[in-house]
């Protein structure tokens, strides 16, 4: 049998399971900072995952696995779903109207651009 080596965070019933069908596993309890950079790399994973999804039910498997670990993290981080939703909008808008931008210009000036924003607008705290 081919041995397969995971080194990676799991939801609380996959240990379980891996030994009810057989199979060895160890678990260990992840301090705070090592919750937040696991949570931080599973959007990343699973929105490869979404992209190679084929139907409407494995979208929206992916599309919750995606969002899941932000929860987790708002959850974590002790963050209000308002705040999560009311900081990037009062920053710099929402995306309701479907708007997409196409910009040639050099990446310094975008940064300056950018820099200017950032300094001259009070970011809201949560």
């Amino acid at each position: 049998m081919e041995k397969i080596q995971y080194n990676r965070l799991v939801r609380d019933k996959i240990p379980n399971i891996i030994k009810k069908s057989g199979g060895k596993c160890k678990v260990k309890r992840l301090t705070s900072d090592g919750l937040i950079a696991e949570l931080c790399k599973k959007p990343k994973e699973e929105y490869e995952e979404y992209c190679k999804a084929k139907t409407s039910e494995e979208r929206l498997g992916e599309l919750a696995d995606i969002i899941y670990p932000v929860l987790c993290l708002q959850r974590h981080l002790s963050l209000s779903s308002l705040a999560l939703k009311t900081h990037r909008a009062n920053f710099r808008g929402v995306s309701t109207t479907r708007k997409y931008l196409t910009l040639k210009k050099s990446w310094e000036s975008i940064l300056v651009a950018y820099m200017v924003v950032t300094l001259t607008s009070k970011s809201p705290r949560s």
